[in-house]
């Protein structure tokens, strides 16, 4: 009998293991088989998303590098950030470790985990269609024309840039993808918020401010643009009247509008109306002569939905003022400022480089920003005793670092903006010193005991001038409970001092430069303006204003007044010309290095370009030119400082 319950106990074990382990493949099979339709399902729509429509000309071809593979079915993550499948939501990291983020230096720079849904948020047959187009100006491709006529040249000296030139070009032209290769592998978040993007304007050249909206409304996501407010800060000129209004009304509808003002305000007034009638959770502040890439948008947004005080911007390329080529910049950097407050860029710190397209810290903004709305308000907006333009700039950027948040730069995002040459001379919008007022006030209640390194390194700048009722601004910043600018140049800007000292270094070289070829003839500006090829004239004793040099510890040949230093065109051809440019203070094109042995003052991008003077013959003024050195040629050869 026992033997029998002993046989029967074994049986009904045997049966229940085998149950059990029946249950367990069944479920992952069952698990796997579902885990397969799923993916399999997802792919499906993934592709159906990415096809490309049937109505593209048969002309045009699919290019793999446009392309989403059949096995991209998951969100491409980046070390900077995805690595979690988890999402930190707006209120789910608290200030201490924000802070703590802000200014980690220890370890690769990350930003926030992402959570919830991605999505590839590219137009995939807009951006197609766009490298297949061929007419003037496509694919930022230059333009040039042969002869300037005299309604050309009045246009140039108006806008310092070539009107004509962008008048031949259609406003709707199409642009290179100049982005790093793995920003097309990256997905963002699916719930973005949507933007307000502001463009206040002066007397902006129609065609250059229709083709900064066209490239707007054409390469963002219909559901993430969700207006432009142009604000028209007083323009006087004809086709900026009627003829935009009935252009906007027509080609936009209800997205852009349009708000008058009846008289100047300037740049920084000018974006506050704009902000004040903004509608979404977004702004985004642009200049009026600027064209977006394709796929800006999304990256720009995605680190303030993270986090409502990340403040962002996009890389700016360039637009060449002469022929609307598309010119990519030629490396990242951060933005900030020296001692007489003048923007310089700096390379990324080394904690925050990470491919090339990750987001990364810096100082300040310039040229752009993007800033939840609600934070934006929270903060104050801009000090609107901030006249006309500069300075709103640092202002921004000190109370964004100081007040709570935290600037980034999106490589990921591009956008190209023309730098103005030389205009006409004009009569200013005040009769009284607004750039030294601006400056002085943000010097006042943001730099706190730095304060006086300005104003010991541009005295001229600051005498008499009146920083006007400061106490508002400063009850904000102690509301705010924001932090010190001590604070701010050890965590955000720790190589700043080291770069920028207080006290400015004795030049390694000062005075003319002086062609040994022929001694009475000097290094002269001729009173040329910016992006001007430099000229010889007679030497003058003492140096006049436009041939007195220096020659910095950073290795910059600098005018003495100013903010201009010398650059080679970049060429590397026979007699490439030579140029005054604002000094960016990242070496390569304004690197130079006086050889005495020799005499010769050698580029530094490779060492073996010289600066060499060509005469002055007939009408035409003697020129300063690059070559590659020569010890036999004596017109290589100058003196540093001995009229």
């Amino acid at each position: 009998m026992n033997v029998e319950i002993k046989l029967l106990v074994r049986l009904l074990l045997a049966i229940l293991l085998g149950s059990l382990i029946s249950t367990v493949f069944l479920g992952k099979h069952i698990h796997i088989n579902e885990s397969v339709k799923k993916h399999n399902n997802r792919s499906k729509d993934i592709h159906s998303e990415t096809e490309a429509p049937k109505d593209i000309p048969p002309e045009v071809h699919l290019e793999s590098a446009l392309v989403i593979s059949s096995d991209v079915s998951t969100s491409y993550q980046t070390e900077a950030l995805m690595t979690t499948e988890r999402a930190v939501t707006r209120g789910s990291i608290s200030r201490n470790k924000f802070e703590s983020l802000k200014i980690s230096r220890g370890a690769l720079f990350r930003l926030l985990k992402r959570t919830g849904k991605m999505k590839d948020w590219r137009d995939l047959h807009a951006m197609l269609l766009d490298r297949h187009r061929k007419g003037l100006g496509d694919m930022g491709r230059p333009v040039s024309i042969s002869d300037t006529n005299a309604a050309g040249k009045m246009l140039l000296g108006l806008h310092g840039f070539q009107a004509q030139v962008s008048d031949l070009i259609s406003v709707n032209r199409s642009l290179p993808d100049v982005k790093p290769r793995v920003c097309n592998k990256i997905k963002y978040l699916k719930k973005l918020p949507n933007a307000t993007v502001v463009i206040p304007f002066h007397n902006e050249h129609l065609s250059v401010l229709l083709r900064s909206i066209h490239s707007l409304v054409n390469r963002s996501p219909a559901e993430l643009l969700g207006e432009i407010i142009l604000v028209d800060d007083a323009s006087h000129l004809a086709d900026l009247g009627q003829e935009l209004d009935d252009y906007l009304a027509k080609a936009f509808g209800k997205i852009v509008s349009l708000v008058r003002l009846s008289e100047r305000h300037g740049l920084i007034k000018a974006r506050m109306v704009g902000a004040r009638r903004a509608s979404c959770q977004v702004l985004i502040f642009l200049d009026s002569h600027i064209e977006v890439t394709h796929s800006w948008l999304p990256p720009l947004l995605e680190p303030i939905a993270m986090h409502r005080t990340i403040a962002t911007a996009p890389i700016l390329d360039s637009i060449s003022r002469e022929t609307f080529a598309y010119e990519k910049g030629s490396a990242l950097s951060r933005s900030g400022f020296d001692w007489r407050l003048h923007v310089k860029h700096l390379p990324p710190l080394p904690t925050d480089i990470l491919g090339g397209y990750a987001p990364y810290r810096t100082p300040l903004l310039v040229g752009a920003l993007a800033i939840d709305r609600r934070y934006f308000w929270h903060l104050g907006g801009y000090d609107e005793e901030l006249d006309i333009w500069g300075g709103e700039y640092l202002e921004m950027g000190f109370k964004i670092w100081m007040c709570g948040g935290m600037l980034l730069y999106i490589p990921c995002s591009r956008v190209a903006h023309i730098s103005r040459g030389p205009v006409l001379e004009r009569s200013s919008p005040r009769t009284y010193n607004y750039l030294g007022r601006n400056l002085k006030r943000v010097a006042e209640v943001w730099m706190d005991d730095y304060k006086r390194f300005i104003y010991d390194r541009n005295p001229e700048l600051f005498h008499n001038v009146d920083a006007g009722n400061l106490t508002a601004v400063k009850a904000q910043r102690k509301q705010l409970k924001c932090k010190s600018f001590n604070w701010y140049m050890t965590y955000v800007a720790p190589d700043f001092l080291a770069k920028f000292p207080t006290v400015e270094p004795p030049p390694l070289a000062s005075g003319v430069i002086q062609s040994v070829a022929h001694p009475s003839l000097c290094m002269d500006t001729l009173k040329r303006e910016h992006n001007q090829p430099l000229g010889l004239a007679r030497c003058s004793n003492p140096p006049g204003k436009y041939q007195d040099w220096t020659l910095t510890k950073d290795h910059e040949i600098r005018l003495r007044t100013g903010h201009a230093c010398l650059e080679e065109g970049g060429s590397k051809g026979n007699n490439d010309p030579v140029k005054l440019y604002h000094c960016h203070s990242l070496g390569r094109n304004q690197f130079w290095y006086y050889n005495p042995k020799w005499q010769w003052i050698q580029q530094g991008e490779g060492w073996y370009r010289c600066l060499e003077a060509i005469l002055p013959h007939g009408p035409n003024p003697g020129q300063v030119v690059s070559n590659n050195c020569n010890k036999s040629n004596i017109l290589q050869r100058w003196n540093f400082g001995s009229p």
